[in-house]
């Protein structure tokens, strides 16, 4: 895995990608919300990563059930509790979104390079390097991800990390990572996952299973 990072770069082709996911990231109106999953997110962050320690809310309406709240504890909840304490909330939502489509185009270009595609003989201006950065930015903005990640991004989370938890696996059958830590790099990428949405999670794990 650390052989596969160090070959992602930021040439010309990577900048101009990632500029283009930060301009879709911040395209919404500036100071506005945008209701995404939990409000309560947004409004207290700790107050509600701490009654989703309970089985009961009584904050809500006249006292409720958890739904899923517990899925909030890692990652999406400490991001929101930390980030709020020293910006505004609008401005944490946007970065969220940033991390998100950052997360699944880098993924995909390391998933690539462990695969051989554009490797580091084809670095330069190759077809098969323009390629990959095109088919990594298809992913970092396929339908998936563009439709949910300012509506229920607790479930982008499992989509553009699905490549980080297959890149792994693809490094230890190329031999350049050992069985242990491809398991535990791999293990890694899908606790990040969350567990908002326990069969979107199950979805992530799909192409790793296909390819174990």
């Amino acid at each position: 895995m650390r052989a596969a990072f160090r070959r992602v770069r930021l040439p010309g082709l990577d900048l101009a990608a990632v500029i283009l996911l930060f301009a879709l990231a911040l395209s919404g109106q500036p100071g506005e919300i945008a209701p995404d999953t939990k409000l309560d997110l947004y409004v207290d962050p700790w107050g509600f990563l701490n009654r989703a320690l309970h089985l009961w809310d009584p904050q809500v309406s006249w006292g409720l059930l958890q739904n899923q709240g517990y899925g909030y504890l890692f990652p999406m909840g400490p991001f929101f509790g930390v980030t709020s304490s020293i910006l505004p909330m609008w401005v944490c939502q946007r970065l969220w979104w940033i991390l998100l489509l950052l997360t699944g185009y880098l993924g995909m270009r390391v998933l690539l390079r462990a695969m051989g595609v554009a490797s580091e003989r084809t670095l330069g201006p190759s077809w098969e390097a323009r390629v990959a950065v095109l088919a990594s930015l298809a992913y970092a903005v396929c339908p998936r991800v563009v439709s949910t990640v300012g509506t229920i991004s607790s479930e982008t989370l499992p989509v553009v990390l699905a490549p980080w938890i297959l890149a792994p696996l693809v490094l230890a059958d190329r031999g350049i990572l050992g069985p242990r830590r491809a398991a535990a790099l791999s293990g890694l990428a899908t606790l990040c996952c969350g567990g908002v949405n326990a069969a979107a999670v199950v979805y992530a794990l799909i192409p790793a299973g296909i390819w174990i």
